[in-house]
Protein backbone atom coordinates (compact mmCIF):
# COMPACT_ATOMS: atom_id res chain seq x y z
CA UNK A 1 0.00 0.00 0.00
CA UNK A 2 1.37 3.40 -0.93
CA UNK A 3 2.68 5.40 2.02
CA UNK A 4 1.06 8.72 2.93
CA UNK A 5 2.92 11.73 1.55
CA UNK A 6 4.49 13.98 4.20
CA UNK A 7 4.42 17.77 3.96
CA UNK A 8 6.48 20.36 5.77
CA UNK A 9 4.85 21.85 8.84
CA UNK A 10 4.74 25.55 9.67
CA UNK A 11 7.56 25.16 12.21
CA UNK A 12 9.88 23.50 9.66
CA UNK A 13 9.23 26.21 7.09
CA UNK A 14 9.86 28.98 9.64
CA UNK A 15 13.13 27.33 10.74
CA UNK A 16 14.34 27.52 7.13
CA UNK A 17 13.35 31.18 6.91
CA UNK A 18 15.06 32.10 10.20
CA UNK A 19 18.22 30.18 9.24
CA UNK A 20 18.42 32.01 5.92
CA UNK A 21 17.81 35.28 7.74
CA UNK A 22 20.66 34.73 10.21
CA UNK A 23 23.18 33.80 7.50
CA UNK A 24 22.32 36.80 5.35
CA UNK A 25 22.37 39.29 8.26
CA UNK A 26 26.08 38.55 8.94
CA UNK A 27 27.08 40.06 5.60
CA UNK A 28 24.32 42.67 5.33
CA UNK A 29 24.95 46.42 5.37
CA UNK A 30 22.71 49.28 6.30
CA UNK A 31 19.97 49.76 3.70
CA UNK A 32 19.44 53.15 2.14
CA UNK A 33 16.06 54.95 2.11
CA UNK A 34 15.79 54.08 -1.56
CA UNK A 35 15.95 50.37 -0.69
CA UNK A 36 13.26 50.73 1.97
CA UNK A 37 11.01 52.54 -0.50
CA UNK A 38 11.18 49.57 -2.91
CA UNK A 39 10.48 46.88 -0.29
CA UNK A 40 6.95 46.31 -1.60
CA UNK A 41 8.40 45.62 -5.04
CA UNK A 42 10.82 43.04 -3.64
CA UNK A 43 8.13 40.99 -1.91
CA UNK A 44 6.39 40.46 -5.25
CA UNK A 45 9.70 39.46 -6.89
CA UNK A 46 10.61 36.96 -4.17
CA UNK A 47 7.22 35.20 -4.38
CA UNK A 48 7.85 34.26 -8.00
CA UNK A 49 10.33 31.60 -6.88
CA UNK A 50 13.50 33.15 -8.40
CA UNK A 51 16.11 31.82 -5.97
CA UNK A 52 19.32 32.23 -8.00
CA UNK A 53 20.73 35.73 -8.43
CA UNK A 54 22.62 36.47 -11.63
CA UNK A 55 26.20 37.81 -11.48
CA UNK A 56 25.10 41.11 -12.94
CA UNK A 57 22.45 41.84 -10.28
CA UNK A 58 22.65 45.34 -8.85
CA UNK A 59 23.49 46.09 -5.24
CA UNK A 60 20.00 47.52 -4.73
CA UNK A 61 18.44 44.17 -5.71
CA UNK A 62 20.76 42.35 -3.31
CA UNK A 63 19.79 44.77 -0.57
CA UNK A 64 16.13 44.10 -1.29
CA UNK A 65 16.69 40.38 -0.81
CA UNK A 66 18.58 40.97 2.45
CA UNK A 67 15.67 43.11 3.64
CA UNK A 68 13.54 39.95 3.81
CA UNK A 69 15.84 38.43 6.41
CA UNK A 70 14.83 38.92 10.06
CA UNK A 71 16.62 37.93 13.28
CA UNK A 72 15.34 34.74 14.87
CA UNK A 73 14.24 36.41 18.08
CA UNK A 74 12.21 39.18 16.47
CA UNK A 75 10.09 37.35 13.88
CA UNK A 76 6.81 37.52 15.82
CA UNK A 77 7.61 40.97 17.23
CA UNK A 78 7.84 42.63 13.83
CA UNK A 79 5.06 40.60 12.15
CA UNK A 80 2.24 42.82 13.30
CA UNK A 81 1.12 40.52 16.11
CA UNK A 82 0.84 37.41 13.91
CA UNK A 83 2.03 34.18 15.59
CA UNK A 84 2.32 30.54 14.57
CA UNK A 85 -1.00 28.71 14.44
CA UNK A 86 -1.05 25.77 16.83
CA UNK A 87 -3.66 23.05 17.54
CA UNK A 88 -4.50 24.89 20.77
CA UNK A 89 -5.52 28.02 18.81
CA UNK A 90 -9.09 26.93 18.18
CA UNK A 91 -11.82 29.33 17.08
CA UNK A 92 -15.50 28.50 17.41
CA UNK A 93 -17.54 29.64 14.38
CA UNK A 94 -20.41 31.99 15.08
CA UNK A 95 -23.81 30.37 15.51
CA UNK A 96 -26.35 31.32 12.84
CA UNK A 97 -29.56 32.55 14.48
CA UNK A 98 -31.34 34.18 11.52
CA UNK A 99 -34.03 33.05 9.11
CA UNK A 100 -33.40 31.52 5.69
CA UNK A 101 -35.51 30.70 2.65
CA UNK A 102 -38.64 32.26 1.21
CA UNK A 103 -40.20 35.00 3.33
CA UNK A 104 -43.73 34.27 2.04
CA UNK A 105 -44.03 30.67 0.76
CA UNK A 106 -46.68 30.00 -1.89
CA UNK A 107 -48.68 26.80 -2.13
CA UNK A 108 -48.75 26.72 -5.91
CA UNK A 109 -47.25 24.91 -8.86
CA UNK A 110 -47.86 27.71 -11.35
CA UNK A 111 -44.64 29.60 -12.28
CA UNK A 112 -46.60 32.77 -13.08
CA UNK A 113 -47.64 33.20 -9.44
CA UNK A 114 -43.99 33.21 -8.36
CA UNK A 115 -42.97 35.50 -11.22
CA UNK A 116 -45.71 38.00 -10.35
CA UNK A 117 -44.19 38.35 -6.88
CA UNK A 118 -41.21 40.02 -8.55
CA UNK A 119 -42.90 41.68 -11.54
CA UNK A 120 -46.12 42.98 -10.03
CA UNK A 121 -49.07 44.53 -11.82
CA UNK A 122 -48.27 47.90 -10.20
CA UNK A 123 -44.71 47.82 -11.54
CA UNK A 124 -45.90 46.97 -15.05
CA UNK A 125 -48.54 49.71 -14.77
CA UNK A 126 -45.80 52.25 -14.01
CA UNK A 127 -43.86 51.03 -17.05
CA UNK A 128 -47.01 51.40 -19.19
CA UNK A 129 -47.46 55.00 -18.01
CA UNK A 130 -43.89 56.00 -18.82
CA UNK A 131 -43.91 54.11 -22.13
CA UNK A 132 -47.06 55.86 -23.32
CA UNK A 133 -45.69 59.22 -22.17
CA UNK A 134 -42.39 58.69 -24.00
CA UNK A 135 -44.20 57.57 -27.17
CA UNK A 136 -46.35 60.71 -27.04
CA UNK A 137 -43.29 62.93 -26.58
CA UNK A 138 -41.46 61.29 -29.47
CA UNK A 139 -44.48 61.39 -31.81
CA UNK A 140 -45.04 65.10 -31.21
CA UNK A 141 -41.41 66.20 -31.45
CA UNK A 142 -40.05 64.07 -34.27
CA UNK A 143 -40.61 64.76 -37.96
CA UNK A 144 -42.05 61.44 -39.03
CA UNK A 145 -41.83 60.08 -42.53
CA UNK A 146 -45.06 58.98 -44.21
CA UNK A 147 -44.11 55.32 -43.76
CA UNK A 148 -42.85 55.51 -40.19
CA UNK A 149 -44.07 52.81 -37.79
CA UNK A 150 -44.48 55.48 -35.13
CA UNK A 151 -47.57 56.77 -36.92
CA UNK A 152 -49.29 53.48 -36.05
CA UNK A 153 -48.63 53.76 -32.33
CA UNK A 154 -51.57 53.12 -29.99
CA UNK A 155 -51.26 53.24 -26.21
CA UNK A 156 -50.19 49.98 -24.67
CA UNK A 157 -51.76 48.25 -21.67
CA UNK A 158 -50.67 46.17 -18.69
CA UNK A 159 -51.90 42.99 -20.39
CA UNK A 160 -49.99 43.72 -23.57
CA UNK A 161 -46.77 44.57 -21.73
CA UNK A 162 -46.95 41.32 -19.77
CA UNK A 163 -47.36 39.51 -23.08
CA UNK A 164 -44.33 41.41 -24.43
CA UNK A 165 -42.27 40.18 -21.46
CA UNK A 166 -43.44 36.63 -22.14
CA UNK A 167 -42.29 36.89 -25.75
CA UNK A 168 -38.89 38.13 -24.58
CA UNK A 169 -38.51 35.05 -22.37
CA UNK A 170 -39.54 32.83 -25.28
CA UNK A 171 -37.01 34.54 -27.57
CA UNK A 172 -34.30 33.77 -25.03
CA UNK A 173 -35.11 30.08 -25.42
CA UNK A 174 -35.35 30.24 -29.22
CA UNK A 175 -32.50 32.59 -30.12
CA UNK A 176 -32.24 34.02 -33.63
CA UNK A 177 -29.94 36.61 -35.22
CA UNK A 178 -32.71 39.10 -36.07
CA UNK A 179 -36.11 39.94 -34.62
CA UNK A 180 -37.74 39.73 -38.04
CA UNK A 181 -36.92 36.01 -38.26
CA UNK A 182 -39.44 35.24 -35.54
CA UNK A 183 -42.21 36.44 -37.86
CA UNK A 184 -40.76 34.97 -41.04
CA UNK A 185 -43.04 32.75 -43.14
CA UNK A 186 -40.17 30.82 -44.66
CA UNK A 187 -40.56 27.10 -44.15
CA UNK A 188 -37.22 26.55 -42.38
CA UNK A 189 -37.67 29.26 -39.71
CA UNK A 190 -41.43 29.72 -39.47
CA UNK A 191 -42.74 29.92 -35.88
CA UNK A 192 -46.51 30.58 -35.91
CA UNK A 193 -46.72 31.35 -32.18
CA UNK A 194 -45.13 34.80 -32.48
CA UNK A 195 -47.41 35.91 -35.32
CA UNK A 196 -50.46 34.59 -33.48
CA UNK A 197 -49.60 36.45 -30.24
CA UNK A 198 -48.33 39.81 -31.51
CA UNK A 199 -47.54 41.38 -34.86
CA UNK A 200 -43.93 42.16 -35.71
CA UNK A 201 -44.49 45.92 -36.06
CA UNK A 202 -46.30 46.09 -32.72
CA UNK A 203 -43.49 44.23 -30.93
CA UNK A 204 -40.85 46.54 -32.40
CA UNK A 205 -42.88 49.63 -31.49
CA UNK A 206 -43.14 48.55 -27.86
CA UNK A 207 -39.42 47.84 -27.79
CA UNK A 208 -38.78 51.25 -29.37
CA UNK A 209 -40.79 53.18 -26.76
CA UNK A 210 -40.33 51.05 -23.63
CA UNK A 211 -39.41 53.54 -20.91
CA UNK A 212 -39.19 53.73 -17.12
CA UNK A 213 -38.83 57.40 -16.20
CA UNK A 214 -40.08 60.81 -17.34
CA UNK A 215 -37.37 62.43 -19.48
CA UNK A 216 -38.63 65.91 -18.61
CA UNK A 217 -37.21 65.48 -15.10
CA UNK A 218 -33.66 64.98 -16.31
CA UNK A 219 -31.08 67.61 -15.30
CA UNK A 220 -27.61 67.35 -16.78
CA UNK A 221 -24.96 66.88 -14.12
CA UNK A 222 -27.57 66.41 -11.38
CA UNK A 223 -29.75 63.41 -12.27
CA UNK A 224 -26.84 60.96 -12.52
CA UNK A 225 -25.73 58.40 -15.06
CA UNK A 226 -28.33 55.81 -14.06
CA UNK A 227 -31.28 58.19 -14.39
CA UNK A 228 -32.90 56.18 -17.20
CA UNK A 229 -33.04 52.97 -15.16
CA UNK A 230 -32.87 54.12 -11.53
CA UNK A 231 -36.54 53.40 -10.60
CA UNK A 232 -36.15 49.85 -11.96
CA UNK A 233 -32.93 49.28 -10.02
CA UNK A 234 -34.46 50.45 -6.76
CA UNK A 235 -37.58 48.36 -7.36
CA UNK A 236 -35.74 45.09 -8.03
CA UNK A 237 -33.29 45.67 -5.16
CA UNK A 238 -36.22 46.01 -2.79
CA UNK A 239 -38.09 43.00 -4.23
CA UNK A 240 -35.11 40.66 -4.25
CA UNK A 241 -34.39 41.40 -0.58
CA UNK A 242 -37.98 41.27 0.70
CA UNK A 243 -38.92 37.88 -0.79
CA UNK A 244 -35.98 35.75 0.38
CA UNK A 245 -33.58 35.40 3.34
CA UNK A 246 -30.09 34.01 2.56
CA UNK A 247 -28.74 31.12 4.61
CA UNK A 248 -25.58 31.03 6.69
CA UNK A 249 -23.17 31.47 3.77
CA UNK A 250 -23.40 34.27 1.22
CA UNK A 251 -20.91 35.25 -1.48
CA UNK A 252 -19.96 38.63 -2.95
CA UNK A 253 -18.49 38.88 -6.43
CA UNK A 254 -18.68 41.00 -9.57
CA UNK A 255 -20.48 40.25 -12.82
CA UNK A 256 -20.16 41.79 -16.28
CA UNK A 257 -23.04 42.39 -18.69
CA UNK A 258 -21.76 42.52 -22.28
CA UNK A 259 -21.90 46.03 -23.76
CA UNK A 260 -19.53 47.35 -26.43
CA UNK A 261 -21.38 50.56 -27.23
CA UNK A 262 -20.55 54.06 -26.08
CA UNK A 263 -20.75 54.35 -22.31
CA UNK A 264 -18.55 56.47 -20.04
CA UNK A 265 -18.48 53.89 -17.21
CA UNK A 266 -18.08 50.79 -19.37
CA UNK A 267 -15.57 48.39 -17.81
CA UNK A 268 -12.87 46.17 -19.28
CA UNK A 269 -12.20 42.95 -17.36
CA UNK A 270 -10.02 40.62 -19.49
CA UNK A 271 -10.69 37.54 -17.33
CA UNK A 272 -14.44 37.76 -17.88
CA UNK A 273 -16.00 36.15 -20.91
CA UNK A 274 -17.65 39.39 -22.03
CA UNK A 275 -14.50 41.48 -21.35
CA UNK A 276 -16.36 44.76 -22.05
CA UNK A 277 -19.57 45.77 -20.39
CA UNK A 278 -21.56 47.04 -17.42
CA UNK A 279 -20.08 45.81 -14.15
CA UNK A 280 -22.25 44.99 -11.17
CA UNK A 281 -21.37 43.89 -7.64
CA UNK A 282 -23.66 41.07 -6.57
CA UNK A 283 -24.47 39.25 -3.34
CA UNK A 284 -25.86 35.72 -3.69
CA UNK A 285 -26.93 32.97 -1.33
CA UNK A 286 -24.37 30.15 -1.55
CA UNK A 287 -26.79 27.24 -1.27
CA UNK A 288 -29.40 28.38 -3.85
CA UNK A 289 -27.50 31.07 -5.85
CA UNK A 290 -30.44 33.44 -5.25
CA UNK A 291 -29.32 36.96 -6.19
CA UNK A 292 -30.23 38.95 -3.07
CA UNK A 293 -28.64 42.36 -3.68
CA UNK A 294 -26.62 44.17 -6.33
CA UNK A 295 -24.93 47.50 -7.08
CA UNK A 296 -24.38 48.80 -10.62
CA UNK A 297 -20.92 50.32 -11.03
CA UNK A 298 -21.16 53.80 -12.56
CA UNK A 299 -17.75 55.30 -11.86
CA UNK A 300 -17.60 57.99 -9.19
CA UNK A 301 -21.39 57.98 -8.92
CA UNK A 302 -21.50 54.37 -7.70
CA UNK A 303 -23.86 54.03 -4.75
CA UNK A 304 -21.23 53.61 -2.01
CA UNK A 305 -20.40 55.42 1.20
CA UNK A 306 -18.43 58.58 0.43
CA UNK A 307 -15.46 58.08 2.77
CA UNK A 308 -11.75 57.97 2.09
CA UNK A 309 -10.94 55.67 5.01
CA UNK A 310 -11.93 52.26 3.62
CA UNK A 311 -11.06 50.63 0.30
CA UNK A 312 -13.61 50.17 -2.46
CA UNK A 313 -13.85 46.43 -1.87
CA UNK A 314 -14.63 46.99 1.81
CA UNK A 315 -17.30 49.58 1.05
CA UNK A 316 -18.93 47.32 -1.56
CA UNK A 317 -19.26 44.34 0.81
CA UNK A 318 -20.49 46.44 3.73
CA UNK A 319 -23.07 48.14 1.51
CA UNK A 320 -24.39 44.88 0.03
CA UNK A 321 -24.45 42.92 3.30
CA UNK A 322 -25.58 45.69 5.63
CA UNK A 323 -28.96 44.06 6.38
CA UNK A 324 -27.50 40.56 6.83
CA UNK A 325 -25.14 41.31 9.72
CA UNK A 326 -25.65 40.49 13.37
CA UNK A 327 -27.05 36.94 13.17
CA UNK A 328 -23.90 34.83 12.72
CA UNK A 329 -23.74 34.53 8.93
CA UNK A 330 -20.50 33.96 7.03
CA UNK A 331 -19.34 36.07 4.08
CA UNK A 332 -17.26 34.53 1.27
CA UNK A 333 -15.17 36.82 -0.96
CA UNK A 334 -12.31 36.66 -3.44
CA UNK A 335 -9.00 38.54 -3.29
CA UNK A 336 -10.49 41.76 -4.69
CA UNK A 337 -12.47 42.26 -1.46
CA UNK A 338 -10.72 40.19 1.25
CA UNK A 339 -8.58 42.13 3.70
CA UNK A 340 -8.03 42.30 7.48
CA UNK A 341 -9.81 45.66 7.39
CA UNK A 342 -13.01 44.18 5.89
CA UNK A 343 -12.98 41.05 8.05
CA UNK A 344 -12.53 43.21 11.15
CA UNK A 345 -15.62 45.25 10.30
CA UNK A 346 -17.60 42.07 9.67
CA UNK A 347 -16.46 40.68 13.02
CA UNK A 348 -17.76 43.84 14.69
CA UNK A 349 -21.09 43.02 13.01
CA UNK A 350 -21.10 39.45 14.41
CA UNK A 351 -20.36 37.95 10.97
CA UNK A 352 -17.61 35.49 10.01
CA UNK A 353 -15.75 35.72 6.71
CA UNK A 354 -13.17 33.88 4.64
CA UNK A 355 -11.76 33.94 1.13
CA UNK A 356 -8.68 34.27 -1.01
CA UNK A 357 -6.49 37.24 -0.12
CA UNK A 358 -3.48 39.08 -1.49
CA UNK A 359 -0.33 38.80 0.61
CA UNK A 360 0.41 42.52 0.27
CA UNK A 361 -2.83 43.63 1.93
CA UNK A 362 -2.35 46.05 4.80
CA UNK A 363 -2.28 44.16 8.08
CA UNK A 364 -1.36 40.77 6.57
CA UNK A 365 1.50 38.67 7.96
CA UNK A 366 4.80 39.51 6.26
CA UNK A 367 6.08 35.94 6.79
CA UNK A 368 3.51 34.65 4.27
CA UNK A 369 4.83 36.80 1.46
CA UNK A 370 8.49 35.91 2.13
CA UNK A 371 8.15 32.15 2.67
CA UNK A 372 9.53 29.90 -0.08
CA UNK A 373 7.40 26.79 -0.34
CA UNK A 374 7.47 23.56 -2.27
CA UNK A 375 4.33 21.88 -3.54
CA UNK A 376 2.27 20.67 -0.60
CA UNK A 377 3.92 22.93 1.99
CA UNK A 378 1.74 25.21 4.10
CA UNK A 379 2.31 28.15 6.45
CA UNK A 380 -0.42 29.23 8.88
CA UNK A 381 -0.39 32.34 11.08
CA UNK A 382 -2.87 33.38 13.76
CA UNK A 383 -3.87 36.80 15.13
CA UNK A 384 -6.88 36.60 17.43
CA UNK A 385 -9.73 35.18 15.31
CA UNK A 386 -7.83 35.90 12.10
CA UNK A 387 -6.20 32.95 10.35
CA UNK A 388 -3.82 33.53 7.42
CA UNK A 389 -2.84 30.52 5.30
CA UNK A 390 -0.38 30.23 2.43
CA UNK A 391 -0.41 26.87 0.69
CA UNK A 392 1.61 25.74 -2.31
CA UNK A 393 -0.36 23.78 -4.90
CA UNK A 394 0.33 24.27 -8.61
CA UNK A 395 0.76 27.88 -7.57
CA UNK A 396 0.65 29.81 -4.30
CA UNK A 397 -2.76 30.12 -2.64
CA UNK A 398 -3.23 32.67 0.14
CA UNK A 399 -6.37 32.58 2.30
CA UNK A 400 -7.71 34.71 5.14
CA UNK A 401 -10.42 33.46 7.51
CA UNK A 402 -12.16 34.06 10.82
CA UNK A 403 -14.09 30.79 10.54
CA UNK A 404 -11.54 27.94 10.21
CA UNK A 405 -8.89 26.17 12.29
CA UNK A 406 -6.16 26.01 9.64
CA UNK A 407 -5.74 22.22 9.64
CA UNK A 408 -5.00 19.93 6.71
CA UNK A 409 -7.99 17.82 5.65
CA UNK A 410 -8.60 15.02 3.20
CA UNK A 411 -9.92 16.38 -0.11
CA UNK A 412 -11.41 13.02 -1.14
CA UNK A 413 -9.05 12.79 -4.11
CA UNK A 414 -5.87 10.79 -4.71
CA UNK A 415 -2.70 11.44 -6.67
CA UNK A 416 -1.12 9.16 -9.28
CA UNK A 417 0.64 7.13 -6.57
CA UNK A 418 -2.58 6.46 -4.68
CA UNK A 419 -1.88 8.88 -1.81
CA UNK A 420 -4.77 10.91 -0.47
CA UNK A 421 -4.47 14.60 -1.35
CA UNK A 422 -4.47 16.90 1.67
CA UNK A 423 -5.65 20.51 1.49
CA UNK A 424 -6.23 23.22 4.11
CA UNK A 425 -9.76 23.19 5.48
CA UNK A 426 -10.33 26.80 4.40
CA UNK A 427 -9.46 25.91 0.78
CA UNK A 428 -11.89 23.00 0.73
CA UNK A 429 -14.69 25.13 2.20
CA UNK A 430 -14.00 27.95 -0.26
CA UNK A 431 -14.22 25.59 -3.24
CA UNK A 432 -17.55 24.24 -1.98
CA UNK A 433 -19.41 27.50 -1.34
CA UNK A 434 -17.81 30.15 -3.54
CA UNK A 435 -19.14 30.53 -7.05
CA UNK A 436 -22.79 31.46 -6.42
CA UNK A 437 -22.54 34.59 -8.60
CA UNK A 438 -20.87 32.61 -11.37
CA UNK A 439 -23.63 30.00 -11.16
CA UNK A 440 -26.26 32.70 -11.75
CA UNK A 441 -24.41 33.76 -14.90
CA UNK A 442 -24.14 30.12 -16.00
CA UNK A 443 -27.87 29.57 -15.53
CA UNK A 444 -28.86 32.74 -17.41
CA UNK A 445 -26.43 32.53 -20.32
CA UNK A 446 -28.03 29.67 -22.38
CA UNK A 447 -31.49 31.34 -22.39
CA UNK A 448 -30.56 35.01 -21.91
CA UNK A 449 -33.40 37.49 -22.45
CA UNK A 450 -31.27 40.53 -23.31
CA UNK A 451 -30.69 41.35 -26.96
CA UNK A 452 -28.21 43.53 -28.81
CA UNK A 453 -29.40 47.12 -29.21
CA UNK A 454 -28.50 50.80 -29.04
CA UNK A 455 -29.93 51.53 -25.57
CA UNK A 456 -27.82 50.34 -22.65
CA UNK A 457 -30.60 50.82 -20.12
CA UNK A 458 -32.93 48.59 -22.13
CA UNK A 459 -30.40 45.76 -22.14
CA UNK A 460 -29.82 46.20 -18.41
CA UNK A 461 -33.58 46.02 -17.79
CA UNK A 462 -33.84 42.81 -19.82
CA UNK A 463 -31.01 41.34 -17.76
CA UNK A 464 -32.79 42.23 -14.50
CA UNK A 465 -35.97 40.69 -15.91
CA UNK A 466 -33.99 37.52 -16.56
CA UNK A 467 -32.66 37.58 -12.97
CA UNK A 468 -36.23 37.99 -11.69
CA UNK A 469 -37.23 34.85 -13.62
CA UNK A 470 -34.29 32.94 -12.10
CA UNK A 471 -35.06 34.14 -8.56
CA UNK A 472 -38.70 33.14 -9.02
CA UNK A 473 -37.46 29.70 -10.07
CA UNK A 474 -35.47 29.47 -6.81
CA UNK A 475 -38.62 30.29 -4.82
CA UNK A 476 -40.57 27.75 -6.88
CA UNK A 477 -38.06 25.02 -5.96
CA UNK A 478 -38.15 26.10 -2.30
CA UNK A 479 -41.95 25.79 -2.17
CA UNK A 480 -42.11 22.63 -4.32
CA UNK A 481 -39.32 20.52 -2.85
CA UNK A 482 -40.26 17.35 -4.71
CA UNK A 483 -40.48 19.06 -8.09
CA UNK A 484 -37.94 17.93 -10.69
CA UNK A 485 -38.74 20.79 -13.06
CA UNK A 486 -35.60 22.11 -14.79
CA UNK A 487 -34.99 25.82 -15.38
CA UNK A 488 -35.71 25.51 -19.11
CA UNK A 489 -39.00 23.70 -18.50
CA UNK A 490 -39.88 26.31 -15.88
CA UNK A 491 -39.40 29.13 -18.40
CA UNK A 492 -41.51 27.35 -20.99
CA UNK A 493 -44.30 26.81 -18.49
CA UNK A 494 -44.01 30.47 -17.42
CA UNK A 495 -44.52 31.65 -21.01
CA UNK A 496 -47.51 29.32 -21.28
CA UNK A 497 -49.04 30.88 -18.12
CA UNK A 498 -48.44 34.44 -19.34
CA UNK A 499 -50.03 33.80 -22.73
CA UNK A 500 -53.02 32.06 -21.17
CA UNK A 501 -53.69 34.88 -18.69
CA UNK A 502 -52.70 38.06 -20.54
CA UNK A 503 -53.33 37.42 -24.22
CA UNK A 504 -56.70 39.21 -24.26
CA UNK A 505 -55.24 42.53 -23.13
CA UNK A 506 -53.83 43.56 -26.51
CA UNK A 507 -54.72 46.70 -28.43
CA UNK A 508 -57.29 46.70 -31.21
CA UNK A 509 -54.73 48.00 -33.70
CA UNK A 510 -52.49 44.99 -33.13
CA UNK A 511 -55.23 42.39 -33.23
CA UNK A 512 -58.94 42.02 -32.58
CA UNK A 513 -59.95 42.29 -28.94
CA UNK A 514 -62.08 39.16 -29.30
CA UNK A 515 -59.25 37.06 -30.74
CA UNK A 516 -58.98 33.66 -29.11
CA UNK A 517 -55.90 32.63 -27.15
CA UNK A 518 -53.80 30.08 -29.12
CA UNK A 519 -53.29 27.98 -26.00
CA UNK A 520 -56.92 28.01 -24.91
CA UNK A 521 -57.83 24.66 -26.44
CA UNK A 522 -54.48 22.92 -25.80
CA UNK A 523 -53.52 23.87 -22.27
CA UNK A 524 -54.87 22.75 -18.90
CA UNK A 525 -58.42 23.88 -18.05
CA UNK A 526 -60.48 24.32 -14.90
CA UNK A 527 -64.21 24.21 -15.83
CA UNK A 528 -66.68 25.97 -13.57
CA UNK A 529 -70.33 27.01 -13.64
CA UNK A 530 -71.13 30.36 -15.18
CA UNK A 531 -72.15 32.61 -12.26
CA UNK A 532 -75.70 33.90 -12.13
CA UNK A 533 -76.37 37.41 -13.39
CA UNK A 534 -79.08 39.92 -12.60
CA UNK A 535 -81.25 38.75 -15.50
CA UNK A 536 -80.59 34.99 -15.49
CA UNK A 537 -80.18 32.58 -12.63
CA UNK A 538 -78.70 29.94 -14.93
CA UNK A 539 -76.97 31.81 -17.75
CA UNK A 540 -75.45 30.04 -20.72
CA UNK A 541 -72.84 30.86 -23.35
CA UNK A 542 -72.00 29.71 -26.84
CA UNK A 543 -69.53 26.86 -27.13
CA UNK A 544 -66.33 28.06 -28.82
CA UNK A 545 -65.61 24.72 -30.48
CA UNK A 546 -69.14 24.27 -31.82
CA UNK A 547 -69.25 27.86 -33.08
CA UNK A 548 -66.04 27.37 -35.05
CA UNK A 549 -67.74 24.35 -36.72
CA UNK A 550 -70.76 26.55 -37.52
CA UNK A 551 -72.93 24.70 -35.01
CA UNK A 552 -75.03 26.45 -32.37
CA UNK A 553 -74.67 25.01 -28.88
CA UNK A 554 -75.22 26.60 -25.46
CA UNK A 555 -73.33 25.49 -22.35
CA UNK A 556 -73.58 26.16 -18.61
CA UNK A 557 -69.84 25.82 -18.09
CA UNK A 558 -66.93 28.13 -18.71
CA UNK A 559 -63.19 27.65 -18.51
Amino acid sequence: MASKQKYKSTADVLKTIVADSASEDDDSTELSSETEFSQSQSSADSSDGDEDLSNGESSVSAARKRKVARPAGSVSAVDGGWTDNTPQDTVDPLVFTGNSGSSAPLQSEEPLEFFEQFVTTQFVSDCVTETNRYASQMSSSAELSPFSRMRNWAETTVFELFLYFGLLVLMGIDRRPKFSMYWSREFLVNTPAFSALMSRDRFLLIRRFLHFVDNSGYQRGVSGKLFKIKPVLEYFQSKFQSLFHPGKFFAVDESLLLWKGRLSWKQYIPKKRSRFGIKSFELCDCSTSYLWNFIIYSGRETDLDADNVHSQGTKVVMKLANDLLGVGRCCVTDNFYSSPELFGLLQDGNTDAFGTCRTNRKGMSSVLSHAKLKKGDVVTKRKGRFLAVRWKDKRDVCMLSTYHQGIMADSGKKDKEGNSIQKPDVVLEYNNVMGAVDKVDQMLEPYAVQRKGLKWYLKLFEHLLDVAVFNSFVLYKQCNVNSKLAFLDYKMLLVDNIVTKYYFGGTASARGLLADCPLRLTGRHFPSHIPASGKKSQPTRKCKVCSSAKMRHETRYMC
